[in-house]
């Protein structure tokens, strides 16, 4: 059993990536900057590695990552229902075999949500000035 697990991240723009996550009564927090991964750990960040193959993947234009990519294996593209709205839905398998469901914005092609095991992960403020992460020296 997982437990539960909140997240809540932000994107910047071309590579950046925020997110805290509660798990168990804990809080963990990461950014990844291209790809290296940092780590908040005993209040302080840490260089801790590479970030996973998964965030390669350009949060804003997923759709059209996945179909440039001649071994993508890319299936549905169903219209679908979400929240009132139509979108479009696809499913994706990533390099380490990972499957997500996703929905995308008919119009812009931008991710609304995505569904992979027990994770949903849910995309809104796009192209926000506001969000700035700050990598760690």
């Amino acid at each position: 059993m997982l437990g539960s697990v909140r997240s809540v991240g932000v994107w910047e723009a071309p590579d950046r990536y925020q997110m805290t996550t509660e798990f168990n009564g804990k809080t963990v927090k990461t950014i990844i900057a291209g790809k290296t991964l940092w780590q908040f750990v005993d209040g302080k960040w840490e260089k801790s590695g590479t970030a996973s193959n998964n965030l390669r993947v350009d949060v804003a234009g997923l759709v059209h990552t996945v179909k440039a990519d001649p071994n993508a294996a890319l299936v549905g593209q169903a219209v679908a229902m979400q929240d009132g709205k139509r979108v479009g839905t696809f499913e994706y398998t990533f390099d380490d075999g990972t499957e997500e469901t996703c929905n995308y914005d008919l119009a812009t092609y931008r991710m609304t949500r995505c569904k992979a095991d027990e994770l949903t992960l849910l995309y809104s403020d796009y192209n926000d000035p506001a969000i700035a992460i700050k990598v760690p020296k």
